[in-house]
């Protein structure tokens, strides 16, 4: 005995197995295109010298912890900045040479401000040191990347230029675009 569904569930049924059609596609379409694009260990082989990813990686954890350090730093001036006159004249005197409490406060604002002017300078020399190898490290893979690809269109046969679709003037673009591609892909993606 065969049930014969709604014509109403149909249409919404056939319309739901259209639905999980078109999304399969998206999803097979997303894939191939993740293949064509492939993914940054096929340049981590190009990146060298690797003493270039040690510099760069200590410089930006050198940068990173310089804005938490100097927070620190300004939560304590700003503590010192708060102190009633009264206990500073009391800390003071607890001091080892024994100082007022102008004396006391003056000292305190001087090392807080010399040690966030530090690393402050040490920011900024970690940050360009940063930048500069992870530079480098782009450069030198855009270098290698650029070689193989002239390189490889170097080897062809002469029958291969005869073709339409690999005319000189279409390669000369089509290398143009793949070396801007790969002069991003070795500046933005290999920096943190």
């Amino acid at each position: 005995m065969d049930v014969e569904l709604d014509p109403r569930v149909k249409e919404k049924k056939e319309k739901f197995n259209k639905v999980d059609e078109e999304e399969a596609e998206i999803q097979k379409k997303r894939e191939e295109e993740n293949e064509k694009i492939g993914n940054m260990t096929k340049l981590w082989k190009y990146n060298n010298p690797k003493w270039y990813i040690v510099m760069g990686s200590i410089n930006a954890a050198i940068s990173g912890v310089c804005t938490p350090v100097i927070g620190i730093a300004f939560a304590k001036i700003l503590a010192v900045m708060t102190m009633p006159e009264a206990y500073l004249a009391v800390v003071g005197q607890m001091q080892d040479p024994p100082m007022t409490g102008s004396d006391y406060f003056t000292s305190e604002m001087a090392f807080w401000c010399i040690f966030c002017a530090a690393w402050g300078v040490i920011n900024v020399f970690s940050g360009f040191f940063q930048k500069y190898f992870f530079g480098l490290l782009g450069e030198s893979v855009a270098l290698q990347i650029k070689t193989l690809l002239y390189e490889a269109l170097l080897q062809k046969h002469t029958g291969f230029y005869d073709e339409r679709e690999n005319a000189p003037t279409v390669l000369t673009s089509a290398v143009a675009m793949d070396t801007q591609l790969i002069n991003g892909v070795g500046s933005e993606a290999i920096s943190p």
